[in-house]
């Protein structure tokens, strides 16, 4: 039973550890997002509250005008993002073009708070996608679904509960069967008497001696 409370223990404290690290980024779904020529934009990023800049995302464009507008996915892996003064996101891509291409979106609402959050669409040159700045389309509506438990959190969260199954598997009282014991087979177990045990004598197994 020590062992147990142990790597419950151990692992409580990895999981504060992980929270930490974690506790100030939030997952956030575009939904519903449309522009005014028929284009939509689909995907998610994270952001920190603690630095205020997203960190990771991929958000995919397409439909609308598509021979201005190619579909196109707007990564971290090889796009960057910025904010403007008045809290507007920006993700960008085509660095390496002199007109590169970017979308901008302002959200009604901080970003460390519960959602969903609706999307700014009174302002136009926030809420854009464009060449730098032509062609351009305009955002006509859309909201940010609630935030999500990070990934770090929801693996520590699985690594906990992991390791409770496999201690709880792995240990047995006194002459009690391992693991997952039927009704039938513990109320078996209950019945037989066990012959006492002579003075002096080791415990039958190291689980028994640990409980």
């Amino acid at each position: 039973m020590r062992r147990v409370v142990q790597v419950l223990l151990l692992a409580f404290v990895g999981l504060l550890a992980v929270g930490d690290a974690a506790a100030n980024l939030f997952v956030w779904h575009l939904q519903d997002v449309t522009y005014g020529d028929g284009g939509v934009a689909t995907g998610s990023f994270t952001w920190d509250s603690g630095s205020g800049f997203a960190v990771v995302w991929s958000i995919a464009v397409s439909g609308g005008n598509e021979v201005n507008f190619p579909p196109v996915t707007y990564s971290s892996v090889d796009g960057a993002t910025g904010n403007l003064l008045d809290g507007t996101l920006a993700f960008i891509i085509d660095l390496d073009l002199p007109t590169e291409r970017f979308m901008r979106i302002k959200p009604l609402a901080p970003l460390d708070g519960p959602g969903p959050i609706g999307i700014d669409t009174s302002i136009p040159n926030d809420a854009v996608e464009c060449f730098n700045c032509g062609p351009y389309r305009f955002l006509t509506g859309g909201s940010l679904v609630a935030p999500e438990p990070s990934d770090a959190q929801a693996a520590a969260l699985l690594a906990l509960s992991l390791m409770a199954l496999k201690e709880r598997r792995g240990t047995r009282r006194c002459g009690q069967p391992r693991g997952w014991a039927v009704r039938a087979e513990a109320r078996a177990w209950r019945r037989r008497s066990s012959p006492p045990a002579r003075a002096g004598s080791p415990p039958r197994s190291r689980e028994c001696a640990r409980a």
